[in-house]
């Protein structure tokens, strides 16, 4: 799980996260603080944009989903 706080340690704005993923800064103001960040965003930062930031090393919602069921 990553979340906007963590996103915001390395890029340091919501306008700069908006640009990374080429959304609107009204989509990124609306995700909360400490709230998982959407799916298909953490998915594409961490396969295609940043894998050495939050890459497969690191623990995935999706794992913590898999341990889940």
């Amino acid at each position: 799980m990553i979340t906007k706080r963590q996103l915001l340690e390395h890029y340091k704005t919501q306008v700069a996260i908006a640009d990374l993923f080429k959304i609107s800064k009204q989509a990124v103001s609306r995700w909360g603080l400490d709230d998982p960040i959407p799916e298909t965003q953490e998915l594409r930062l961490r396969y295609e944009i940043a894998p050495n930031l939050f890459g497969i090393h690191s623990e995935s919602h999706l794992e913590k989903r898999g341990a889940a069921a």
